[in-house]
């Protein structure tokens, strides 16, 4: 890990971006945000896994919001983990853009693999 806090579009292959006004979708119609949840899974294909906290946070036009979820990594490869945000809703407009932020704990040289997937949910 050691990246520290990067952003990327919900709809992101694995591209991060250091700002979230670089890393965002807009959104294609109104609706209420209602649901984020994250899947990690652990790697050692770089180096040994470190433990680690990354905060998950759904920002909207760079403000972050009340959607947020945290996981909390070990150093067992190949391990799955899962957070959620159910109870944190917000609106949208057209046009509003939206990132997730992910913040690290961990800030050193090495650098370990956790994978992420996320949902979020507007209905």
């Amino acid at each position: 890990q050691a990246v520290g806090t990067l952003y990327a579009a919900p709809t992101s292959a694995g591209t991060a971006a250091p700002t979230s006004q670089s890393g965002y979708l807009a959104v294609p119609t109104a609706c209420t945000m209602s649901s984020l949840k994250v899947i990690a899974i652990t790697n050692n294909s770089v180096n040994p896994i470190e433990a680690d906290t990354t905060v998950f946070t759904i920002m909207k036009n760079d403000a972050a919001t009340s959607m947020s979820c945290t996981i909390t990594n070990g150093t067992t490869n190949n391990q799955t983990y899962s957070c959620s945000d159910t109870t944190h809703t917000f609106s949208v407009a057209q046009g509003d853009r939206i990132s997730i932020r992910f913040a690290e704990s961990l800030f050193d040289s090495e650098y370990d693999m956790v994978n992420y997937a996320t949902t979020l949910v507007c209905q």
